[in-house]
Order: structure tokens, then sequence, then C-alpha cells
């Protein structure tokens, strides 16, 4: 069996706002909680506020939130001390907030695992900002570890010759059109026998194109077993199942507006 490419005309479109994120704010300043719980649901997040540490503890422990905007002093306590005891799950991204001359309480936080942080009084402008760039963070953190699990490389040289020369035609068409575009590039599928070259026309393509710089997250749909199949593409909450001992990202959100090569589909579960 021929070695075939077909292009999907519709574009992929990356989220890159708050829309659907569920969103914590633990603040005890009335007016600026109001604030930004406000400026947060116009966004399009889904988001409530605490006023005090103990408040801002037992939602986190009813409810799953991606991420967590944390007030450094708070009139029961600090809000690091959150991140000290682990109440955060995995799958929740802490951002603290701290008063100008605050910023050591800030660095602290960063070490006990908080992405980022705010320094009041500031633009709620700089929400998204800051909350996208950790979420970026996260998906790196992510992406890195799976990474070190499969041993990724990049693509590999790759000669056509006279033989491959329709071949090397339709992929050219295809990277002509990916590079006017530069970005939203709509997917690839490359359908084939085992043993036809697909990983490596992927990682082609991959290289040649305009998001050659970004990584390529490869999964080898044939290696994972059914019963861990969901948990690694769409990832799972603690608890979910027997070893769920954590909460894990899956790989979709993981690889938000990276490229994806199956390998290997013909197999899977």
């Amino acid at each position: 069996m021929a070695l075939a490419i077909l292009k999907r005309p519709s574009k992929i479109m990356n989220d890159t706002g708050l829309n659907g994120l569920a969103i914590l704010v633990i603040e005890d300043e009335v007016l600026l909680r109001k604030q930004i719980v406000g400026f947060l649901e116009t966004s399009g997040a889904g988001a409530i506020g605490a006023g005090t540490l103990e408040e801002g503890r037992k939602l986190i422990q009813d409810s799953q939130f991606d991420f967590v905007l944390i007030d450094v002093n708070l009139p029961d306590g600090r809000g690091t001390d959150l991140l000290k005891q682990k109440v955060l799950s995995a799958t929740s991204s802490a951002v603290v907030m701290t008063a100008q001359g605050g910023v050591a309480g800030a660095v602290e936080a960063m070490q006990l695992g908080a992405l980022d942080y705010l320094v009041k009084p500031f633009d709620l402008a700089e929400l998204p900002l800051v909350i996208n760039r950790a979420r970026r963070n996260k998906q790196f953190e992510r992406l890195e570890e799976h990474r070190r699990v499969e041993k990724s490389f990049p693509g590999d040289e790759f000669y056509f010759g006279r033989s491959l020369a329709p071949m090397e035609a339709q992929l050219k068409k295809i990277l002509a059109a990916d590079l006017r575009m530069e970005q939203d590039l709509p997917p690839v599928l490359i359908v084939g026998e085992t043993g036809t070259g697909k990983t490596t026309i992927a990682r082609w393509l991959h290289q040649q194109g305009p998001i050659a710089s970004q990584p390529l997250v490869e999964v080898n749909c044939s290696a994972l077993p059914e019963t861990l199949a969901e948990s690694e593409l769409f990832g799972h909450e603690r608890g979910a199942f027997t070893d769920a001992r954590t909460a894990r990202m899956g790989l979709f959100e993981a690889a938000n507006g990276e490229r994806f090569s199956w390998m290997n589909c013909q197999a899977f579960p």
C-alpha cells in the first residue's frame, strides 16, 4: 500500500483567552476581589472569590480549579500556606498576588510551586497575560515529562529520489500553504501501512514548516495499553481509578498549540 497524505480544509483554532477556565480568587480586599472576579467572568472564565485562607481551603477541597489567584497576606494566615501544605491538586496552578514591597513573599511562593505572581496594584488587563503564561509553563512541564519518557527525537533526514517525486510535490504544496498561513495550521493526516514512513514524513513536515521551532509531540498509539490510553491522552483527576494517586494533565491539553504526530494509529486499541 502506498503512502497517502490528506490535507483537511478546516483550521485548528487555538484558544488564547480564559474561556472555560475555572478560577478561584483568594483576596481579602472586598472591592479588589469583586473587580477581579467580574473581569474574569467577562473574559469567559468561571470565577469565584474567597476572603480568607480557610474559605479558600474549603472551596479547593470541594471543587476543581484550573487556577487559584492567592493573596500572600490574608486575615487568618499567609496564602503561601496553601502551597506549603500542598492543598492544591496537581492540575491546579497557583498565581500569587502581593503588595509592593512584598516581593519576598512572591519569591517564596514561586519556590513552593506557584507559576507566577502579580504585584498590587496591577492593571486587570495583566490577568490574561499572566494566567496564559502560567498555563504555557504548565503545558511545557507536561510535554517535557512526556519527552523524557518517550525519548522523542527530531525528524530524520529524508531523501525522496525520483520514485518519490509525486509525493515530494504533494508535500511541498502542503508546506507552501502552511508557510503562507504561518499559524492556525490545518491538520495533516498521513495514512499508510507499517513501514511506509509515516513517522518520518510527519517529522519532515514539521521540520520544514513555519512552526519548526516549536516542539513536535509524538504519541505511539500502538504502545498505549487500552487501560491507560484515555488517561495518557485526556488526563485524569486524583482518585479517578485505583492507581490515580495524583492528578495528571493529558497530552491533548499539554499540546494545545503544538502539532501532533500520531504513529501506528491503525493499531490503536
